[in-house]
């Protein structure tokens, strides 16, 4: 079955739920456009659903197919539906999973940067560039990642 096909009336008609936002999720997971428009289809349901079930489905499409929906995606999903966890006020295993994710993204990025400026650093004394241009380059550099 060619999933690009689905017709979304049907899907929010189905007695089936779990299926159809399946089968959204699958129609829309290389269009994010497409899916960011769907979601208040999606919502409505999701809404057929007790909200366990909503949240299991939820992370579902979340680690199934995050690598395909954009970031901004999934934060928009993630909105839509409160965890189980933060309904109830605690966090949920999904909810840090997302933040250790988020961390460790950020402090990789910025150790990543550091260690290209420094071998930059050290690719400008190679080249011979005068030390005063150097430091200015990186006292540029420095005011700029303080911001």
């Amino acid at each position: 079955m060619n999933l690009a096909l689905a017709d979304d009336i049907a899907c929010v008609e189905s007695d089936s739920p779990a299926a159809a936002v399946g089968a959204m999720a699958m129609k829309y997971a290389f269009s994010p456009e497409g899916f960011k428009a769907a979601i208040p289809n999606v919502e409505t349901i999701l809404r057929k659903m007790s909200s366990a079930e909503q949240a299991t489905l939820v992370e579902k499409i979340i680690l199934y197919l995050g690598e395909y929906i954009d970031e901004s995606t999934v934060e928009e999903l993630q909105m839509a539906w409160k965890s189980i966890g933060q309904r109830m006020g605690f966090v949920s295993a999904g909810d840090a999973r997302r933040a250790a994710e988020k961390a460790g993204r950020e402090e990789g990025l910025e150790k990543g940067l550091e260690k290209g400026f420094d071998n930059a650093l050290d690719i400008m004394r190679k080249l011979g560039i005068p030390e005063e241009k150097i430091q200015e380059a990186k006292a540029m550099q420095e005011k700029a990642s303080s911001k």
